[in-house]
């Protein structure tokens, strides 16, 4: 067990909501690995649609329609892309299985442990990758797409929010050093 500050808080209690719903799919990163296929695919369509536009089209190769043609049609791949890249974070929004009931976040020597829905799961300091605070919410990360959503209405103050986090962060720094 790591030596640290004892918490500022030992048990939470709270409820999630849509917005917190909301909030936990935001903590997916922004520019996914999903979405680097569009570069890739944008650049062949450059490649490939400029001899197909003199072919079908009967461009000149120093025509500037050309050009035009293979823009609109790489601009039609990258939009359609991330049109549907939009769509499925949509769609993984409408998937977060949220609890339907009250949530207690228990801080024990060993890691937190989330009671929900009559489950208890234990979330080890040593998993814990990172700590993020926003306005609302306290996120702790478990892997890059994951983890445990604290929202602002579970402490009395900012000032216990922002000390909870440090001392969750510590705990974890220390378990893995």
């Amino acid at each position: 067990m790591p030596d640290a500050a004892p918490p500022p808080v030992d048990r939470l209690d709270y409820r999630l909501g849509t917005a917190d719903a909301a909030a936990l799919a935001a903590l997916r990163p922004r520019w996914s690995a999903r979405r680097w296929w569009l570069l890739p695919v944008a650049a062949a369509v450059v490649g490939t649609v400029w001899p197909i536009a003199d072919a079908a089209l009967g461009i000149p190769d120093d025509d500037p329609r050309a050009w035009l043609v293979a823009i609109a049609l790489t601009l039609l791949v990258v939009v359609s892309g991330a049109a549907a890249d939009r769509a499925d974070r949509h769609a993984r929004t409408a998937r977060i299985d949220l609890p339907r009931g009250p949530v207690r976040l228990t801080l024990r020597p060993d890691g937190l442990l989330v009671s929900a829905d009559g489950t208890e799961t234990l979330t080890t300091w040593a998993e814990i990758g990172a700590v993020d605070v926003t306005a609302g919410h306290v996120f702790v990360r478990t892997t890059p797409d994951t983890g445990i959503a604290v929202p602002r209405r579970a402490f009395a103050d900012r000032r216990q929010m922002e000390a909870f986090a440090a001392h969750v962060d510590a705990m974890s720094a220390a378990a893995v050093d």
